[in-house]
């Protein structure tokens, strides 16, 4: 007797859960592009990352990836149908044997399945996560992007205004070259100042280029001017103390991914431990029989098999090893979540203290410096005009004036990073309160 075989696989069904998380997953998709105006303010700016950000896109699509691999995560694996025929036929006493037809299904121990499930889920919170943190990653790129900007420009505008009071200066000095009550020396001293301005102001425009592709790049590559007409916000301390701070930063979407991770590994360890188990098959066999050769009550019946059968798990100490080796994939992922949180807790103060730091700057640069250093230039240039104090005088107040007036840009730029920085942290806007001016 000979029999030739031919398999095929039939897939099952597709489960109603994974549905589920597809349609929750689709509810959060990212907004439909639309046309967004780009005014200078920083709202538009943000609704344009959110969009056509390259990195929201693809932090979308692996976790569109994972929760549609939820679906056969846990399901039962492919029967296969078996047909062959018998080119030597068997003769019976009810007929010949012709062909046979079988169907078997393995069913895997059963914490096998709920192992994978549980895992392919674990994976799409793990997705899902990372999504929720690359939104909050990209909305404060973007705002460190737009300060940036701000600042070089604010910095451009401060040193054409003194361009401008030096060509006032110089003008004035030649005059006064022609009656005697200058000399050249000034008049070259002012116009050495006013060329290294100017110098300044061409190194500031190539930096404005290069912060405007930082900024353009993080919102997706958005073409056409990018203005920054948003005035820096007031300089503000949070309500909320270190230790409340930290205690949010503990909930960012990164602490649970890391979480997740542990219950995939977790996951992982089941599928790993069900392997030890048998596994069971059952098949059904139907063969096909000819007409008998004699007259007989039963000829021409077909006989069909019920079978059983089990794996056997002979490789214990294989099947131990691997158990062994998710098991240290579970205390790796642990560890990295320990380490996340120290991670994280570190760079919250680190924030933390920036804006406290960068609030008491603001203000001391805002209303006892700068005010300081105005009031000297303006006695020093009523002393010039009555011939009090010289040019060397004047132009070291104004440099002080204008360093002054650059460092609050500065400042406030800087000020404007590290609230960014640390709301992304904390992964919510923070109720920030004011402060008394610096005296």
């Amino acid at each position: 007797m000979f029999l030739v075989l031919l398999s095929l696989n039939t897939p099952f069904a597709a489960q109603a859960s994974a549905s589920a998380q597809r349609e929750a997953l689709e509810a959060q998709a990212p907004m439909a592009d639309s046309d967004v105006v780009l005014d200078g303010a920083l709202a538009p700016y943000l609704q344009a990352a959110l969009e056509d950000s390259p990195q929201l896109k693809a932090a979308y699509a692996a976790w569109d990836a994972e929760v549609r691999s939820i679906q056969g995560a846990s399901t039962l694996p492919e029967p296969t149908l078996g047909f062959g025929i018998f080119l030597r036929s068997v003769e019976t006493r009810v007929g010949p044997q012709q062909a046979k037809v079988s169907l078997q299904q393995s069913l895997p121990w059963p914490t096998e399945l709920t192992g994978r499930h549980d895992a392919a889920v674990a994976q799409a919170r793990v997705a899902q996560a990372q999504f929720d943190a690359v939104v909050l990653q990209v909305s404060a790129q973007v705002l460190q992007a737009y300060w940036t900007v701000w600042e070089v420009r604010a910095t451009r505008r401060t040193h054409s205004a003194h361009v401008v009071v030096l060509e006032d200066l110089s003008a004035t000095l030649r005059a006064r070259l022609e009656t005697g009550s200058a000399t050249l020396a000034d008049v070259q001293q002012v116009d050495l100042t006013r060329a290294r301005l100017e110098d300044a102001l061409l190194s500031l425009d190539a930096r404005e280029r290069r912060a405007v592709a930082s900024l353009r790049a993080v919102i997706g590559g958005t073409p056409g001017e990018l203005p920054t007409l948003q005035d820096p916000f007031q300089a503000q301390q949070p309500v909320l103390d270190l230790q409340q701070v930290t205690q949010l930063a503990l909930e960012h979407p990164l602490i649970g991914a890391a979480g997740a991770q542990e219950d995939a590994a977790q996951a992982a360890v089941q599928v790993a431990q069900s392997q030890r188990a048998p596994g069971l098959t059952l098949g059904v066999d139907w063969i096909p029989t000819g007409p008998a050769a004699m007259d007989d009550a039963q000829s021409g019946k077909d006989a069909v098999m019920l079978g059983v059968g089990f794996r056997v798990p002979l490789w214990q100490r294989a099947y131990a090893e691997d158990v062994r080796a998710k098991a240290a994939v579970q205390d790796l992922r642990a560890a990295q979540s320990e380490g996340l949180r120290l991670q994280l807790s570190a760079q919250v103060e680190d924030a933390y203290i920036r804006v406290l730091d960068g609030v008491r700057r603001v203000d001391v640069v805002q209303y006892s410096l700068l005010p300081q250093a105005e009031g000297t230039y303006t006695s020093l240039l009523g002393s010039y005009a009555v011939g009090k104090a010289n040019v060397a005088q004047v132009l070291l107040a104004q440099r002080d004036l204008l360093e002054l007036q650059i460092l609050l840009d500065s400042e406030q730029a800087e000020l404007q990073r590290s609230w960014a920085e640390l709301e992304a942290l904390c992964g919510r806007p923070l109720e920030r309160r004011g402060t008394e001016p610096t005296p």
